[in-house]
């Protein structure tokens, strides 16, 4: 592993890690999933960002009448409490960023274009050039999760593993299997069929 990535990596691990354990007994309780949404900063694809949360039995129970059903209920971000317990990815930790995307090769300049269509189209083919992302999510936030499995964090808190769920506003198979990769076997195996049983998907 390149030494940016590593950075990139531990600055993240320790972040998370010391707000999960800062989580009282009270709230541990509860907490049967713990959420880790990654958007893009103001929409620029270069900086991907991680919103650290959690979802509680009290919150799943309370929204299963407005969502199509409990798995719905359950899983969706969209009836999750959308906590922010840690927001990462701004300001000193955007250069943790930035020289790994320089390291690997993933950094592009915008477009110098005036037509707005012709910069969105030249913007939207450097995203999907360099996949800045999917990279951020594979390389570095699917490792950060397998770390806080693998040192028992998650197991200590909560005296057994949960989910942690990688995820966008939307389901789909990537978010399937960069979860089942990161979870240790079995943890997110009802994760995973709601997704692939999801009528949209």
């Amino acid at each position: 592993m390149n030494l940016p990535a590593e950075r990139l990596i531990n600055d993240i691990y320790n972040k998370i890690k010391t707000v999960i354990l800062s989580w009282e007994s009270g709230v541990v309780d509860d907490i049967y999933v713990i959420s880790l949404f990654i958007y893009d900063f103001n929409d620029d694809p270069r900086f991907p960002t991680i919103t650290l949360g959690y979802n509680t039995l009290t919150q799943y129970k309370e929204s299963i009448n407005k969502a199509s059903d409990e798995k719905e209920a359950k899983w969706n971000y969209a009836f999750h409490l959308q906590n922010e317990e840690l927001r990462y990815g701004f300001k000193m930790e955007q250069v943790l960023i930035l020289d790994w995307e320089i390291k690997n090769k993933l950094y592009f300049d915008l477009p110098k274009i005036d037509d707005p269509c012709q910069y969105a189209n030249k913007l939207d083919e450097l995203t999907e050039e360099k996949e800045i992302t999917k990279h951020f999510v594979y390389d570095i936030v699917v490792r950060v999760v397998q770390k806080l499995f693998v040192n028992n964090i998650i197991k200590n808190q909560f005296n057994h593993n949960i989910p942690i769920l990688i995820h966008e506003l939307e389901y789909y198979g990537l978010i399937a299997e960069q979860n089942r990769i990161a979870n240790p076997d079995g943890v997110v195996d009802e994760f995973i069929k709601w997704i692939y049983s999801n009528r949209c998907y």
